[in-house]
């Protein structure tokens, strides 16, 4: 049975105006704590995004939960999270931004259907990532998007297109069997 984490709903943040009454998180303020959850209404604020390097290097986040509403993660948003364990991302998440690298316990991703295209390095050097569920709706993996991970099986959907160089590489992938939508597929 799994364990039950009780998450601390944050607050404190920084925040841009992105018209229309949406709203970008950009800087983190508040104080450390190891189970986060980022509501989609912070006081009156309608949150759609989480900026780039909102919690790059912090070494207390061991689980974040990101409320339904949320669209867009930024480039860097958890690079270097060391402690990082789980991400939870709703099925409203759209876009995920490069270089959520360097999670060293993360161990599995399930990504929302809504999402087309896995950036570059975006989860480069997660040496325990080993559980991999791909959205369905997928078009690009990119550039060492999953690279020194310890992912040993992955099913690649029907609609995939793009494998960009190195999106697999130094993994423990043994067999691969690629989708009939696939155009292309990069070196290594």
């Amino acid at each position: 049975m799994e364990n039950i984490i009780e998450y601390q709903i944050l607050k404190d943040f920084e925040f841009e105006d992105l018209g229309a009454g949406e709203w970008k998180i950009t800087k983190f303020i508040g104080f450390d704590t190891e189970n986060i959850e980022i509501p989609a209404d912070i006081d009156g604020k309608k949150i759609i995004a989480v900026g780039d390097g909102l919690f790059k290097e912090d070494s207390k986040i061991k689980n974040v939960k990101i409320a339904q509403g949320i669209k867009h993660i930024g480039e860097n948003a958890f690079f270097k999270c060391k402690n990082l364990k789980r991400a939870i991302l709703p099925d409203s998440v759209e876009t995920v931004g490069s270089y959520c690298k360097e999670c060293f316990r993360l161990s599995r991703i399930v990504f929302s259907d809504h999402i087309a295209e896995i950036p570059e390095m975006a989860f480069w050097r997660c040496s325990n990532l080993e559980n991999v569920v791909l959205p369905k709706n997928i078009k690009i993996i990119g550039k060492n998007a999953f690279s020194l991970c310890k992912i040993n099986h992955i099913e690649l959907p029907e609609g995939l297109e793009r494998i960009e160089d190195d999106a697999f590489s130094v993994t423990k992938l043994e067999t691969l069997i690629i989708p009939k939508s696939m155009k292309y597929i990069g070196k290594d």
